[in-house]
């Protein structure tokens, strides 16, 4: 039985919470369902049957346990006791709840269970999880860049190979673009395989086979990779991605020359970027589409990590069916709103 101890260090504050929904608590089960929906983004499936029957032979199921168990070992605390949920209403306006702070430390264990056919779970779960903390987060307000994590450690505790899984970690921003579009293991096989994609420039786009792209669930589109400014504040960065979430929604709402051209505002869904009161029934909930995270390599180099999912699944119903200009102007706000936000980002030249 194999087990690896890895340690994360948060990039952004995480707030999560335990059953008291006061006192923070970092929990396990956010982090197996982090995995979970990186594999769901990235990897391709034929249809619905076999993503389920995946999932099932990777994270468990009600028959049948995971291949990889995931234990808690250590957090070690640092900085922030509190933040603001809605960072730009710091002060008086605002709602502030406890957080693991920036530079915490959490130390995790996986630990192998059993092995099928020529498929290393140990080594994909690595893998998985390294992709994970570029394009995801954890806790409260994770599609907001909050709960952002780097992996800084790898250590085999079976000692068999070294530095095995370490190599793993990415060195720059060559390697972050890698781990996104190849599978460099040594025993996946041919169980999972990542969509096929392409690269310009720091954009990484994602197409489907066949009929996955017409899966009802929400895969990535598109991630945008934008190498940070070293002396980037990620704290003031999230207070300004919160200014803009508010601002694009009133300038909606307002009737305001906001991301589009007045003349095209009537024809935007308010939904399109989430929210949580749609008033459609047939949408019990629609989150937005656009993922914001932060990434570092092991130089510490940051980087803002934009990520576009599908939602064509529920445009019909946003849109009640109306004309395809009404989807393209729909894009085009998703767009201006993403261009926003690598101007926001202070990105480095």
């Amino acid at each position: 039985m194999r087990k690896v101890q890895i340690t994360l260090k948060l990039i952004s504050p995480l707030v999560s919470f335990g059953e008291d929904k006061k006192n923070k608590e970092f929990r396990v089960t956010e982090l197996k369902a982090l995995l979970r929906s990186t594999f769901r983004e990235l990897y391709y499936f034929q249809n619905l049957e076999e993503m389920k029957k995946q999932e099932a032979d990777l994270f468990g199921s009600t028959e049948k346990k995971a291949p990889v168990s995931i234990v808690l070992q250590n957090i070690i605390c640092r900085v922030d006791s509190s933040i603001a949920m809605l960072p730009h209403k710091e002060g008086k306006q605002a709602f502030y709840t406890s957080c693991f702070g920036i530079d915490s430390e959490i130390t995790i264990c996986f630990i192998e269970r059993n092995k099928k056919g020529n498929m290393d779970f140990l080594e994909f779960y690595i893998y998985l999880l390294i992709q994970a903390s570029i394009i995801g987060a954890l806790g409260r307000r994770s599609r907001k860049g909050f709960g952002s994590f780097k992996v800084t450690n790898i250590e085999d505790l079976s000692d068999n190979d070294g530095d095995e899984f370490g190599k793993l970690l990415p060195m720059n921003l060559e390697d972050i673009v890698e781990l996104l579009t190849k599978l460099n293991l040594n025993n996946q096989g041919e169980f999972v395989k990542l969509r096929n994609c392409s690269t310009t420039d720091n954009i990484v786009s994602y197409s489907g086979q066949g009929k996955s792209d017409e899966l009802d669930y929400p895969f990535v589109k598109r991630i945008t990779i934008n190498h940070l400014n070293n002396e980037t504040d990620v704290k003031g960065l999230l207070k300004k991605i919160s200014e803009l979430t508010h601002d694009r929604l009133c300038a909606i709402e307002n009737n305001e020359n906001g991301l589009l051209d007045r003349k095209d505002l009537d024809k935007v869904n308010v939904s399109i970027l989430g929210q949580h009161k749609s008033g459609i029934p047939k949408i019990k909930r629609f989150a937005s589409p656009v993922c914001i995270s932060f990434a570092m390599d092991r130089g510490n180099n940051k980087y803002l990590i934009i990520k576009e999912l599908n939602y064509n699944y529920a445009v019909s119903k946003l849109y009640n069916n109306k004309t395809k200009v009404n989807s393209k102007i729909n894009q085009k706000y998703i767009s201006e709103f993403i261009n926003k936000l690598v101007q926001t980002g202070g990105v480095k030249k």
